[in-house]
């Protein structure tokens, strides 16, 4: 038990709020905070400061060695020696962000494929299709100029 209350007594609590919810509390080994003047690295024992945030990943280390990441979009931070309390205006994690781009990506993909299906592979349907293609674009050209010309 006594091994407990030393790693609670060398550790740096962390507490992630938002208005509406407590994203994060627990302990921590190092935090990383994107201030206003830059990127702010905190262990146990740091001097307490209040630092404004920058938009930017707030990375911050387990006492088990894992490694997490929450991206902040403005607010503030109180440090203290044993406490970090992030104050954030909004927040979104990283890892909901990857699967969205992946999830974009993949739709884009989808419908490049798609496209590609669609596509006439006979030299005739194609010749057509692209004289059907200039034929529309001369037609919007023509009704872009001027009268009289």
């Amino acid at each position: 038990m006594s091994e407990t209350l030393e790693t609670a007594a060398e550790t740096l609590r962390l507490e992630v709020l938002t208005l509406g919810q407590v994203v994060y509390a627990g302990p921590v080994a190092h935090v990383e905070i994107p201030g206003q003047a830059g990127h702010l690295g905190v262990l146990r024992g740091h001097t307490p400061m209040l630092v404004q945030l920058a938009p930017g990943a707030l990375h911050y280390r387990l006492t088990d060695g894992s490694q997490h990441s929450v991206r902040l979009h403005g607010g503030f931070a109180e440090i203290g020696p044993a406490l970090v309390r992030v104050l954030a205006d909004r927040i979104s994690r990283e890892e909901d962000e990857e699967q969205e781009r992946m999830a974009r990506a993949r739709e884009r993909a989808e419908a490049s494929m798609q496209a590609v299906e669609n596509m006439p592979t006979d030299p005739e349907a194609v010749k057509a299709r692209l004289d059907a293609e200039l034929l529309r674009f001369f037609i919007a050209a023509k009704d872009l100029l001027p009268p009289g010309h």
